[in-house]
């Protein structure tokens, strides 16, 4: 078997021609590859919308929070308007009751009495002096009751005003309390936090569905890719703007 021998034939003239074809090539496989500027607009865009989504997400869970607070402190409120409402109501029976006891003491104390007169004078003092101590013991009872109701609302001999009373303790000190919890108002605040929320969830849906655009042009090798760019885009800006419309 014949021994396979190169010969290089040196041209020293030329010599500098291959060489520097080595160093072009040399040159061209260190070199570093281009950019693609599209794929980097692209990767900018999804962080982008990244970068959206966590503050409008944030935005969100926020005004669900205030919504939670604000109608749990309504409920609240309202519940406090409710014992406020009740004692009221329970102070004006209590004060009609012990009215009533009142009165009917006073009655028995006045018809003893006069049992007491006519006895004595049909002759019976023993009858008159006994009537005449339930009398004096009715009319203790009498004054031990009148510290426990509001006298300025006694009508007649018979009578009191309970009603007036509930509506009077309604318009007193602890009745600022009442009007002041205002219920209705957290409660429709809470609402409308919660509604906010709502409109920024479907924005940021929106939002989201530039991710799919940019993704197919991300994928895309023809000039599609355009398109699903600025498609995605588009939608991104309708996104950030209704973001933005939440306040």
């Amino acid at each position: 078997m014949r021994d396979a021998r190169i010969i290089v034939t040196v041209n020293p003239k030329g010599m500098d021609v291959p060489l520097t074809r080595i160093r072009r090539l040399m040159t061209d496989e260190t070199s570093e590859p281009k950019t693609d500027f599209f794929k980097l607009a692209v990767a900018i865009l999804i962080a982008v919308v990244a970068v959206t989504a966590a503050v409008g997400g944030g935005r969100a869970g926020f005004l669900n929070t205030e919504d939670a607070e604000m109608t749990r402190t309504g409920l609240l409120n309202k519940t406090r308007q409710s014992q406020i409402n009740l004692s009221h109501q329970l102070t004006a029976m209590d004060q009609a009751l012990y009215a009533q006891q009142f009165i009917e003491q006073e009655r028995l104390a006045d018809l003893t009495r006069q049992g007491a007169v006519e006895a004595r004078q049909q002759g019976r003092p023993a009858e008159a002096r006994a009537l005449e101590t339930q009398a004096d013991a009715n009319a203790r009872l009498q004054g031990h009751l009148r510290n426990f109701f509001y006298a300025d609302y006694r009508t007649g001999k018979d009578g009191y005003a309970e009603d007036q009373l509930n509506a009077d303790l309604k318009l007193s000190l602890v009745a600022r309390e009442y009007r002041g919890l205002q219920p209705e108002t957290y409660i429709n605040r809470g609402d409308a936090r919660g509604n906010l929320a709502i409109d920024l969830m479907l924005a940021l849906v929106v939002t989201a569905g530039s991710l799919l655009m940019f993704g197919l042009a991300d994928m895309a090798s023809s000039r599609i890719k355009y398109a699903y760019a600025g498609l995605g885009v588009i939608v991104l800006a309708i996104g950030i703007y209704l973001i933005a419309r939440v306040q």
